[in-house]
């Protein structure tokens, strides 16, 4: 059962049971693009991937064996604010550490100790 979950998070990590490899998806997209939302309703590519890192983070972080105060994380952090979607650099950082995540992600799954636990 734990073999299976590892391969199934590891091939989501890659791509494999995705409908599309999550490098390849922030792939050239730019800034000006990213800040886009198709409606007031939606949120636009910027924040979804901002939202993502964040919870990559946080798992990570658990994953080191963290302790993690799930009550304390609040919408306000877990979202971006109107000043930083303003900067451009800030996008291209993110697009860093969320292909950063995941090759860290990628790592300690190959080094979980499926006898251990």
């Amino acid at each position: 059962m734990r073999e299976q979950l590892i391969k199934d998070l590891s091939s989501g990590i890659n791509g494999f049971l995705t409908h599309l490899e999550p490098k390849k998806a922030v792939e050239g997209l730019t800034p000006t693009i990213a800040r886009k939302k198709p409606s007031n309703k939606y949120h636009s590519c910027w924040d979804l991937l901002h939202h993502t890192v964040y919870w990559q983070d946080i798992l990570l972080k658990n994953l080191d064996g963290k302790i993690i105060n799930w009550s304390k994380i609040s919408n306000e952090d877990n979202w971006p604010s109107d000043e930083y979607l303003s900067k451009d650099d800030n996008f291209i950082e993110l697009v860093k550490k969320f292909n950063k995540n995941l090759e860290i992600s990628a790592t300690k799954l190959e080094k979980i100790d499926l006898m251990q636990g």
